[in-house]
């Protein structure tokens, strides 16, 4: 019996959202290595990555 189209749609959903967890797990582990074992900043890796990182 062929997957309805529903059926497909919730497949292809949970494919890319496991694509999202593990790009996000990644990218957590890039970040505190480079945190811990580069010497660098907070605002040094938002530099890196072209994003604003303001402090108070």
């Amino acid at each position: 019996m062929q997957p309805t189209r529903l059926e497909r749609q919730l497949i292809d959903i949970a494919a890319l959202t496991k694509l999202c967890v593990d790009s996000s797990q990644r990218a957590v582990v890039w970040a505190t290595d480079a945190l811990a074992h580069d010497d660098t900043t907070v605002s040094g890796l938002a530099r890196h990555l072209r994003v604003d990182w303001h402090t108070l």
